[in-house]
């Protein structure tokens, strides 16, 4: 796992990821999500305007057949399986407020504040 682009540990160490993510300076804009809207804080804009994504995902665990690749054959259990990932527009470094859409009652919701061109993701929250 790789956290804020700058330092990477073992996905399934969690003592390691919590250490990690406690060091991690938090340099992005706030981010305030409800259910019906997200506002995203003001903060030191990016050289061009960042991204901001809606994501809906499954939380609950899913098992999925595998066809291809070194576990061709199995069935594994995967969870917060990405259903929908949604352009809301972009940050420039002032606040700004986007509407969101309704959710399906079984779908979960996270917003992500992203550089262009799939770069580093600025800020995040879920709700």
């Amino acid at each position: 796992m790789v956290v804020d682009g700058r330092a990477d540990v073992v996905g399934n160490e969690r003592s390691e990821i919590e250490r990690l993510l406690r060091n991690t300076p938090e340099d992005g804009p706030s981010v305030n999500l409800r259910s019906d809207a997200v506002q995203i804080g003001a903060g030191a804009a990016t050289a061009a305007p960042a991204d901001v994504w809606l994501v809906r995902y499954d939380p609950r665990t899913v098992q999925v057949p595998i066809r291809a690749g070194e576990n061709t054959g199995r069935t594994l259990p995967i969870k917060n399986v990405v259903k929908s990932l949604t352009r809301l527009g972009d940050w420039r470094g002032q606040a700004v407020r986007f509407v969101l859409p309704p959710a399906s009652p079984d779908l979960a919701t996270a917003v992500l504040v992203q550089t262009k061109g799939l770069g580093p993701i600025l800020a995040a929250a879920r709700g």
